[in-house]
């Protein structure tokens, strides 16, 4: 069974959580635009301070996975 990315995962919290964009852009500080891109896939790159921040607010924890497993 192939695991879902970081970006999959986020974009997937980001739309089910009943949030928009301007009120996650409010909480994570993250500006709305960036992450208007990531959400419709203009864009698969997010920092990891970005990341951290989403995860947070959305109720997700980010770990490290080994390849592989």
């Amino acid at each position: 069974m192939k695991r879902k990315t970081l970006h999959d995962q986020l974009r997937q919290a980001m739309k089910g959580s009943g949030l928009t964009r301007y009120e996650l852009s409010r909480r994570t500080l993250v500006p709305e635009s960036t992450l208007s891109r990531f959400a419709r896939g203009l864009t698969f790159a997010v920092s990891l301070t970005t990341a951290d921040k989403l995860a947070e607010v959305l109720g997700l924890e980010l770990r490290k996975v080994r390849k592989g497993r």
